[in-house]
């Protein structure tokens, strides 16, 4: 477990966590709560936090802020994992990036304010030595504030999402101040898929 942390003004990635190589034996069982992540890179492809071949991790509570050029959290051949209760915030590129035969990893319960590439983005280029095998699906709900005709995203090879809900207003209680709570009638409510565990709760700690 690494908790109750400041990083910042690192001219490279903030934190890198990986394999050391060993494909057959990836990094296990980490925690990262807590840990505040300010102003990183230097104009390159510098992640705030950068990950490859981690499984089962929880990045929980943290805020992550100016990430100069690269992803706040950019995960290669990771598995089995939760991202949740974080603020991704003043991003330049990906706030949250799996690629490279990541399973399994929830995004559950974080805020997204001010990120100039995606959000979320599941897939990329990956560099085929570097890949951990494996495949994945998608699913979601989609709204887009400033444009009606948004019919949602083009998952391309992936197919159709199964279900999905595009430009119905979730009814948030106050976007403008970030209160992302869903007031009582939203369409979001109860509109995800089922899960085969629990998942954790929404980014006020809530089911």
């Amino acid at each position: 477990m690494i908790e109750n942390l400041i990083i910042q003004n690192s001219p490279i990635h903030g934190m890198d966590i990986d394999d050391g190589g060993s494909y057959s034996t990836p990094g296990e069982y980490l925690v990262l709560r807590e840990i505040d992540f300010r102003n990183i890179g230097s104009g390159n492809n510098n992640d705030c936090l950068k990950m490859s071949g981690i499984n089962r991790f929880h990045i929980e509570g943290g805020p992550f802020e100016n990430c100069n050029m690269g992803e706040a959290i950019d995960m290669v051949g990771c598995h089995d994992s939760t991202v949740t209760g974080n603020l991704f915030r003043n991003i330049p590129q990906h706030a949250v990036q799996a690629k490279g035969g990541s399973e399994n990893v929830l995004v559950h319960g974080n805020i997204f304010p001010d990120i100039v590439g995606h959000a979320l983005n599941f897939g990329g280029s990956t560099d085929p030595t570097l890949i951990r095998p494996i495949t994945a699906t998608s699913e979601g709900m989609w709204f887009s504030t400033d444009n009606a005709n948004f019919a949602g995203p083009n998952s391309g090879e992936a197919g159709p999402e199964l279900n999905s809900i595009v430009q119905q207003n979730p009814n948030f209680r106050n976007l403008e101040s970030g209160d992302y709570r869903l007031q009582t009638g939203s369409r979001a409510r109860a509109a995800g898929r089922a899960l085969p565990t629990p998942a954790p709760g929404d980014f006020t700690g809530r089911s």
